[in-house]
């Protein structure tokens, strides 16, 4: 329970804070002024890709060799793109000077960065005995 709560927590600092802010700024995306498509932004940005994240980082406890490892955090990266291309197809966020390397480069740090973090985290607990 306490990994899914950072993780959330720390998910949400790097996507609803910096990659937004960063985003916004250089005007690579902008979000619909639709209040449905605005909304269904927001719930992806705030359920839908920390669950995915999750989801596959706990799949990365199950893998054996860091081969596997490395190809679940790869199929996120890729996972989290393609969604995101997806609401651009759809009109939920326009492109203004959006590029898939752009979009790449942004999930890839965020993924490792979150990788990097709750695995420290977990060996935190591990000392601490709550796992």
């Amino acid at each position: 329970m306490y990994e899914i709560l950072f993780l959330c927590f720390f998910i949400w600092v790097l996507t609803l804070n910096i990659s937004w802010i960063v985003v916004v700024n250089l005007q690579w995306l902008k979000v619909s002024t639709s209040s449905v498509k605005y909304w269904n932004h927001t719930i992806q940005w705030l359920l839908f890709d920390p669950l995915l994240i999750i989801s596959l980082f706990d799949l990365t406890l199950k893998a054996k060799s860091k081969v596997e490892k490395v190809t679940i955090l790869l199929t996120a990266i890729i996972l989290l793109t393609f969604f995101q291309y997806c609401f651009i197809f759809l009109g939920v966020v326009r492109i203004q000077h959006w590029n898939v390397a752009f979009s790449l480069i942004q999930w890839i740090l965020i993924v490792f960065i979150c990788y990097g973090f709750w695995k420290r985290y977990r060996k935190l607990l591990f000392k601490e005995e709550l796992i």
